[in-house]
């Protein structure tokens, strides 16, 4: 429980840069592309050090770690909103490029140190609550901006909140000084970087829908509250209450996720993808009709469809392909993993600049996330298939 809260007070400040983020960026008059290529900094860190550092905490002590990245974290809010409001681009950068690394860290090191230290019969849960707290810090960081916007919109601005928001997060360290001792890690075989010792057919098998669906992600997800901001009017207090409100049923869909692991098992993966991938193409299509009466209530409820149902598969796909690669493998994984999204980001919010100064409409990128996340789907659900298959026959075990 202390790890999940030390998590959470890490996690509220990239709900933050989610939620009024790139609202306070463009009201200090950067355009969409220029905001852009300022989340490729953030998502370039975790792409090119995911990997090394993923092999490099081998049978290390992870808590270091996290009580670092929690410190460097904070500097990072500050220096960024510095270098915004003086139009410094290259403090922007930096700090956007550093909040990155920091991020990567509490990334990577998260399913391992769970499986480390949790009882096997509840990693399930574990694992669960700890994709909670990204809804979690949504929820109350949503609630306090728009709370906070209604007493003084001169006081708590944009920048006031990151800052307070930053500050608060420091709660985190106590929560990781009470998390206590971590346990020795001893499922690893062998020491140092040797490439024949991990699994790569099922790392690749993995990793590889894992990939699609983060591009596509990459394509929509970062800039949903300019969507909202320049098609609908929708400010940053009012997207932050409609993130708060979507990330409480996130939440409560990460929580039961158990639940639904035990009644429909892995199968749910693909079910709760697919009728995501619709709620995405109806948010899309809504751009069209932008000038209805009523339409932006109806985006709204498509967004606060879509997201507990693309996130519901999170916990799941990540149980399940831990298991799949197995001990050996399972520390790459998360590194490739958390590679993976971001280099997808990376590269998905280039794209994102070139496409929007290029003209197209918002509906027009998402329709391509929803072809990249078809894909994804079909390749699950015979990764699904064949993960049935190897169990049956004894090579892969649960809770192991």
């Amino acid at each position: 429980m202390f790890f999940t809260l030390a998590v959470f007070f890490i996690n509220i400040n990239n709900a933050v840069y989610f939620l009024i983020g790139n609202i306070y960026m463009a009201k200090l008059g950067f355009t969409d592309a220029e905001i852009a290529s300022f989340i490729t900094y953030r998502t370039i860190a975790i792409m090119l050090f995911a990997l090394p550092f993923g092999m490099f905490i081998k049978r290390k002590a992870i808590k270091p770690f996290y009580y670092a990245s929690a410190i460097g974290i904070v500097l990072c809010a500050f220096s960024y909103v510095a270098g915004a409001e003086l139009g410094n681009l290259w403090i922007v950068r930096f700090s956007q490029t550093a909040f990155g690394f920091c991020h990567m860290v509490v990334l990577v090191c998260g399913l391992p140190f769970i499986l480390r230290n949790a009882k096997p019969e509840t990693h399930t849960e574990a694992i669960a609550l700890n994709y909670a707290t990204w809804s979690l810090g949504m929820i109350i960081s949503g609630i306090a901006i728009f709370v906070c916007s209604s007493i003084s919109e001169t006081i708590f601005t944009e920048k006031r909140m990151i800052q307070i928001v930053a500050t608060i997060s420091l709660l985190s360290l106590y929560f990781l000084y009470k998390v206590g001792k971590e346990k020795q890690d001893v499922s690893i075989t062998g020491s140092g970087f040797n490439f024949n010792q991990y699994n790569w057919l099922a790392i690749v098998k993995c990793v590889f829908p894992t990939s699609l669906i983060a591009i596509g992600a990459g394509l929509t997800i970062p800039f949903i509250n300019l969507f909202f901001y320049h098609v609908f009017n929708v400010d940053s207090e009012q997207f932050a209450i409609l993130g708060s409100f979507t990330a409480a049923f996130v939440a409560f869909v990460a929580v039961i996720v158990p639940i639904i692991k035990r009644r429909f098992g892995y199968n749910a993966i693909t079910v709760t993808q697919s009728f995501s991938v619709l709620a995405l193409i109806g948010l899309a299509t809504t751009e069209y009709f932008a000038l209805v009466p009523g339409m932006v209530v109806i985006a709204a409820v498509l967004y606060f469809i879509r997201q507990p149902l693309m996130n519901m598969a999170g916990p799941l796909t990540s149980e399940m392909t831990m298991y799949y690669v197995g001990e050996n493998n399972r520390e790459i994984l998360s590194a490739l993993n958390s590679a993976i999204w971001s280099g997808s980001w990376f590269f998905s919010s280039m794209i994102f600049g070139v496409l929007r100064s290029k003209g197209l409409a918002f509906s027009q990128i998402f329709y391509i996330t929803a072809m990249l996340y078809v894909v994804g789907v079909i390749l699950y659900y015979f990764l699904i298939k064949d993960f049935f298959k190897k169990e049956a026959i004894g090579e892969i075990v649960e809770k192991s």
